[in-house]
């Protein structure tokens, strides 16, 4: 394929990583969330609400309602990006 192909298609994708980083489900504060959640692996759910709480993070309600509102744009988005980068991997072969 052409330069201009190849140099679209990286656009595209550039422009797709973009909208990863600005995601909702991407947000450090939902990532501080999940971290601290994964560290308290195990625990009962009150004192992971305390946790989340005492560092100002989204609940686990919050976080549950933002996962089943975003989930499926998060999903697209991922499934555009590899879509892209297996394109572009392509054209070097």
């Amino acid at each position: 394929m052409s330069l201009d192909k190849r140099q679209e298609l990286q656009a595209e994708l550039d422009a797709v990583n973009a909208e990863i980083q600005e995601h909702p489900l991407s947000s450090e504060r939902a990532k501080a969330a999940n971290d601290l959640m994964d560290r308290h692996d195990g625990d009962d759910e009150a004192a992971i609400d305390r946790d989340l709480a005492a560092h100002e993070l989204p609940s686990r309600k919050e976080l549950a309602k933002m996962v089943s509102l975003r989930m499926f744009s998060w999903s697209r988005l991922h499934r555009k990006q590899v879509k892209l980068e297996k394109k572009l991997a392509d054209l070097n072969d």
